[in-house]
């Protein structure tokens, strides 16, 4: 939902301050160091990534991945692609960015829902819920729980002070 559709409560301010402490650090847990590493603010080191839109023309599909696409569109910001469509797949090798990328845009987006006065250059801020599919495949769906049984759970996990029956309705 969007912020204009919802009233944002005490019990989603919660959430949301939870949510921006647990991801405007980078994780550094897997960084071998024999000193403790400091604490590096997402924000601060954060650089967007970028993709065109490509229109393929009509093909078969024994051609369609050998191609080339008709026209070069323009190279977008991913946060300016974000803004423009209601659904997107993001798609990467290991390591290029695809949690980072949601992690910025969740903590973008928590950051707009708190602070609605300032400009935030996100488009209509949204309700970020951040879960990941591993741990949903992992700790859920084996064990036959529903999406919102999940996010209870992974709440609990990661001990977000919110009631769980706060969030499932903005699922």
């Amino acid at each position: 939902p969007t912020l204009d559709t919802w009233t944002i409560t005490e019990t989603h301010r919660s959430y949301l301050n939870w949510l921006i402490k647990r991801i405007s650090s980078l994780d550094t847990r897997g960084i071998w160091s024999a000193d403790r590493l400091p604490q590096i603010k997402l924000e601060d080191v954060y650089i967007s990534l970028h993709a065109r839109e490509e229109q393929f023309p009509s093909v078969s599909p024994r051609d369609a991945f050998t191609k080339e696409p008709a026209s070069q569109a323009p190279l977008l910001s991913l946060s300016d692609i974000v803004i423009q469509h209601d659904h997107l797949m993001i798609l990467g090798e290991p390591g290029s960015g695809k949690t980072t990328l949601l992690h910025h845009l969740a903590l973008k987006h928590a950051l707009a829902l708190l602070n609605p006065g300032e400009d935030s250059n996100i488009g209509a801020a949204r309700f970020p819920i951040l879960l990941r599919i591993a741990d949903y495949v992992e700790h859920g769906m084996h064990q036959g729980k529903s999406l919102n049984e999940f996010l209870a759970y992974d709440c609990r996990r990661h001990a977000s002070p919110t009631p769980t029956s706060a969030l499932s309705d903005l699922l």
